[in-house]
């Protein structure tokens, strides 16, 4: 924000008698007002420099998968998993899914960090099951399942050298295509649009053409090897997280106690009493 500075001569007020000392006075303070100004300006500039510089860094806020992917079957025979890699994600998993499964109806700002911690978790454990070879793979589809936007993740632009004008106009595009794709949902809530899929890998396309167009060729070689082999990821199910178990009670009312490994396979329904 630009200061000004205003200089007032009150001559008759400092009862000053010479007009020349007064005249002399407001040079002065007329060239210390448009030095003071001039500062401003350049202070000002460099401030917004570094405000558009902090929005170009900013990291966005983008999805990670990982959580679902690992524990899809599609991902794990591309991953080339054995059975016993397979069963000990599995074990992993279902330690995090009780946790997870509390942050179920949380959003970003209440929960963001706790599902952060989650991820990080899963990530060590599987640092530990999986090869380099597999865990190199795995970052290729999470790249892939996380879109084009992922190119801002602090990490991938760092290792594509983005400019700050790279960035924004890779923020340019990736807005635009979401208001297209927002624009989409709207017409198939509205039942205006007969083939929203073929229509969405347009916009979806096109965009990408618009990204290739911002990167050097360098940063196009580096952001293909990033993303790795292409997965067809468009029938690929997030798995549902494993329910919690049965909160244990002293006593069940027409039942021996159950777990949901007794019930597994097994329509269930559940009736929740309260007694007052």
């Amino acid at each position: 924000m630009q200061r000004l500075v205003a200089v007032s001569l009150l001559a008759s007020a400092f009862m000053i008698p010479a007009v020349a000392e007064a005249q002399d006075a407001k040079k002065k303070s007329t060239a210390s007002a448009q030095e003071g100004k001039k500062k401003a300006a350049a202070n000002g500039k460099v401030e917004q420099e570094k405000s558009e510089e902090k929005s170009t860094n900013r990291a966005p806020t983008i999805e990670n998968p990982i959580l679902f992917l690992i524990r899809n079957s599609k991902i794990q025979d591309d991953l080339q998993l054995r059975d016993d890699q397979k069963k000990t994600i599995r074990s992993l998993l279902d330690d995090l899914d009780g946790p997870l499964w509390l942050l179920r109806d949380t959003n970003a700002e209440t929960g963001g960090d706790k599902v952060q911690a989650i991820i990080a978790k899963a990530r060590s454990g599987l640092n530990g099951i999986l090869n380099p070879s597999q865990l190199k793979r795995l970052d290729q589809i999470v790249l892939q399942a996380q879109g084009p936007e992922a190119i801002l993740l602090p990490g991938v632009a760092q290792k594509l050298v983005l400019t700050n004008d790279q960035k924004q106009q890779v923020r340019e595009t990736v807005e635009s295509r979401r208001k297209e794709l927002q624009e989409l949902a709207k017409q198939v809530a509205a039942g205006k649009e007969k083939e929203p899929q073929e229509k969405a890998a347009k916009i979806s396309a096109t965009e990408h053409e618009q990204l290739l167009l911002i990167l050097t060729e360098g940063q196009k070689k580096q952001w293909s090897a990033m993303l790795g082999k292409g997965i067809d990821l468009g029938n690929v199910q997030l798995s549902n997280i494993k329910a919690p178990e049965l909160a244990p009670t002293d006593e069940w009312i027409n039942s021996e106690p159950l777990s949901l490994a007794v019930l597994r396979g097994r329509v269930v329904a559940l009736h929740f009493w309260t007694f007052g």
